[in-house]
């Protein structure tokens, strides 16, 4: 299937159901840390946190795998951010996608553009003084140094 025409088609369900997309993601080509939501009544859930070269594109991509378990035609099994989004969708909670923080392109290199990505989604997870963190975030800073 022709990707074109699956966001597209994506981009016009997404719209169906009041999927919020935040307006600074749907810029070109923004690359970054985003963060997908489900908007409770009395109050809003994180269910997923992630990062893209390209988050529109990645969006879609979530999107299309809530849409075809919705219609129970999605082959394989459902991460658990998928089957929660579809839920949520189904009881009529507005999702909404959100732009946490955007990563301009510093380097030509796609591995070390995705590997400060890394750092940059730890850094915004992982919170100070958590021990069992502290050599995986010496040891990112050092490979992106060294790269």
């Amino acid at each position: 299937m022709n990707n074109r025409i699956r966001t597209i088609s994506t981009k016009q369900w997404c719209e169906e159901k009041n999927i919020e997309i935040d307006k600074k993601i749907l810029e070109n080509n923004v690359r970054g840390i985003y963060g997908l939501f489900i908007n409770y009544p009395d109050r809003k859930k994180c269910v997923y946190i992630g990062k893209a070269t390209n988050i529109i594109e990645r969006l879609y991509e979530h999107f299309s795998s809530v849409k075809w378990l919705i219609v129970n035609v999605l082959s394989g099994e459902a991460p658990e951010h998928v089957i929660i989004l579809a839920e949520a969708i189904q009881n009529d909670y507005v999702i909404s996608a959100e732009l946490l923080e955007k990563v301009e392109y510093e380097y030509n290199n796609y591995n070390r553009g995705i590997i400060e990505l890394v750092y940059i989604v730890l850094q915004s997870v992982v919170k100070p003084g958590i021990t069992g963190f502290f050599k995986i975030d010496l040891h990112i800073k050092c490979y992106i140094y060294l790269s």
